[in-house]
Order: structure tokens, then sequence, then C-alpha cells
């Protein structure tokens, strides 16, 4: 019998995979990795010469398996500092260009990175879901038109058109530049500022508390508002069906005394009359230049200059009267200087005459004449001993 064959049959070859018919020492050797819990083991042996090969027996590689990539070089690993792989970028953590799992850091990649200045992200940048296109809470100001706001200008300018981000309107409390007056946030009529954000003033028809005693919306200077005051004596202005006169003083011989009239009802006679604006006024005759003393030469009193006549309303007023007594008749002419009486007083001239401080003159309207009266009808210098009538008043 021969010798029994050292070939296991149940191996097809030796344990190496040797067909020398030379058995081969096989070490295994194994270790405990504490880093991750893991045995490795390695196969040590003379045909067993590198790692990797490819096992005739199974037809697949053999390796070792150490986290190691096919090439041998160390698998990426993100937060080593380290841009490995298919890493976009690696600080180490959150950085305000990359993400803490190495993807570049961007607004709407559903990370919050706060190193980015990011307090919100929600996947996406949709202003108006809560969490603006810059990662920010919505937030009035930021520019971006957003939930309930219907406007955002990206200011703190509360006088535009849009405060609050909220269109700027009457009653929000701040005043829109060339739209407002004021705002004072309330529908009181009586302040000083209207429920229109309007400035309240005399004529709006509103009696504003503390400054108003009246508001009749009108001009008229005769009934019991005057200029949104109540109407007074002494105010100087004539109340209808309440005062005669009304001359700003407290002078009881100036023909107007506690706003009734002392005056009289004749224009020629030594009281005088009253006209329509509370004048207590007396004609009479002056020649040549002597009408700037006429009046005080005549009874004492004071005579209407050539400026009141002109520009202070006396022309219009004083002729008024005179028409209601004489229309369209003369005085003066002939008549004698200080004429008394209109029956002393007749025929002759049609002209009114009045100093000019440089001499004097006359001047219209004219008296006789049935036109359209004119206050600067002739204004020529009077000159002779020819007499014209003169304006005094009682003051």
């Amino acid at each position: 019998m021969g010798c029994p064959s050292s070939e296991d049959p149940r191996r097809g070859g030796d344990a190496a995979g040797s067909t020398s018919g030379t058995p081969t020492a096989v070490t295994a050797t194994g270790t405990n990795d504490p880093t991750t819990g893991l045995t490795t083991g390695l196969t040590t042996g003379a045909s067993a010469t590198s790692q990797g090969e490819t096992d005739s027996s199974t037809g697949g590689e053999t390796g070792v398996a150490d986290g190691s990539s096919e090439s041998g070089d160390p698998a990426p690993e993100c937060g080593n500092g380290i841009v490995e792989g298919d890493e976009a970028c690696d600080d180490s953590g959150d950085s305000a260009a990359c993400n803490m799992d190495c993807t570049a850091a961007e607004c709407g990649d559903g990370y919050v990175n706060r190193a980015a200045g990011e307090v919100c992200d929600d996947g996406d940048t949709d202003p108006g879901n809560g969490c603006n296109n810059l990662c920010l809470p919505r937030n009035c100001g930021d520019g971006v038109v957003e939930g309930a706001e219907v406007c955002d200008d990206g200011n703190r300018d509360q006088t535009d058109g849009c405060v609050g981000c909220q269109d700027a309107v009457c009653g929000d409390g701040f005043i829109q530049a060339g739209v407002e007056d004021c705002d004072d946030q309330n529908m009181d009529e009586t302040d000083a500022c209207l429920s229109d954000c309007v400035a309240a003033s005399c004529g709006d028809g509103f009696v504003q508390v503390g400054v108003e005693d009246c508001e009749d919306g009108n001009a008229d200077d005769t009934d019991a508002c005057v200029g949104c005051q109540d109407a007074v004596c002494g105010d100087g202005f004539v109340q209808a069906g309440v005062e005669d006169c009304d001359d700003q003083n407290a002078d009881p011989d100036d023909g107007c005394d506690a706003c009734a009239s002392t005056c009289g009802n004749d224009c020629w006679g030594d009281e005088g009359c009253m006209t329509d604006a509370g004048r207590c006024v007396r004609f009479t005759c002056a020649d040549g230049d002597g009408a700037a003393t006429a009046c005080d030469d005549c009874f004492g009193w004071q005579p209407v200059s050539y400026d009141q006549w002109l520009n202070g309303g006396y022309c219009n007023d004083i002729t008024d009267r005179y028409r209601a007594d004489h229309q369209y008749e003369t005085r003066c002419g002939g008549a004698p200087v200080c004429c008394g009486d209109p029956a002393g007083c007749g025929g002759g001239d049609n002209a009114w005459h009045f100093s000019s401080g440089a001499g004097t003159r006359y001047l219209g309207p004219c008296l006789g004449c049935m036109g359209v009266d004119n206050c600067t009808f002739w204004d020529e210098v009077a000159t002779g001993t020819y007499t014209r009538i003169t304006a005094c008043e009682r003051m």
C-alpha cells in the first residue's frame, strides 16, 4: 500500500491555494480596534504576499477592512478642516460660507446657519411665508412686503406714504409731509387739528376750544360773531341792530359813547351825522388852501385827510351819507366859509375839498353827476377863494 496523500480533498488545494504539494504555514492574526469596537483580521503566509489579491478558489478580492479607499487613501471626513472628496467646503463647523455638513452656506438650503447670519431657513427664498429671502424673520423695514404689510420702503421715515409698513392715513399719528397739516389721532373737531388732519382755523365751522368764541362760517362783521369772537362794543365793528357805532375807544365826546351814537342827524349841524361805518362827520365849506384848518376854525373837529379819503375807506362811506340827504345837489361854491346849515351852503360846486399836506386838492366823486362815483375824479390842486365842501370828523 502506498503512503497516504497529504492533500485534503475538502479544500480543493492547500490552505494557501498552493499547487506545489508542500504545505505552507498560514498565520492568522486579529486585533481589536478600540475606537470602533470592531476586530480586524489579517491572514499572512508565503503565498499571501499582498493585500487585496484575487482568491483563485472564490474569484473574489481579499483586502483589509480598515476604512481605506480602494486606492488605499483615507476616506473623506467632514469636520477635519480639509476639503476632500465631494465636500464643497470644510471649516470644521458652521462658518459664514460653510455649513456644518460641509455644504456651502446658502439661504434657502433648509439649514439654519447662524454663523452666516441666518435666523431662519425654511428651504426656500419666498419672502411671504414668515422667513424672508435673507433668512430673517418677517420684519417691517426690511424692504420686502410680507404678510399683513401693505408697503415696506425699507426706511423709518414716518412722514412719507408708508408708515409702519401700512399706507399713511389721516389718524395714524404721523404728519404726512405735503399732505397733512397735523395728525393727532382723534376725531375731536374742537382742538387745533380737525379730523381731516387740517389745522383748525377761523371760518372752518368748528369752534376751537380756548381759542374761538364762535364759528358762523361767514365773513359778516356786523353779526354776533366777528373773527370767531363774540361781537362786543369796542371791537371796531358795528353790530347790526345792537350798536349804533363802534369807534374802539371810551371817549364819550366823540359822537359814539359805549357804542351808542351821540352824533346828530344833521350833517351840517353842530352834532354832525353818523355814517354807515360809524363815523360822526360834519360838512362845511373851505376856500383855496383852507381845508387843512377849516374844521378847527369852524367848529373844532378833525379834517378828513387826503390819504384817508383815498386809502382809508372814507370816500365811499362819506359820499354815501351825503347822497342819503342830498342825492345829486351841489353845495358851497359861492357859499361863505364855515357854512353852518344846508340852506346857507347851497349851490355852486360839486367837488370835495381835502388837504394833501402840501396843499389843498379838490377831487371826486362828482356830487352833482349822475354817473358812477369815482373817488379819484379830478384830483387837482385848489387855488383862489372859490369854496368847496370839506368833510370833518369828530374823533
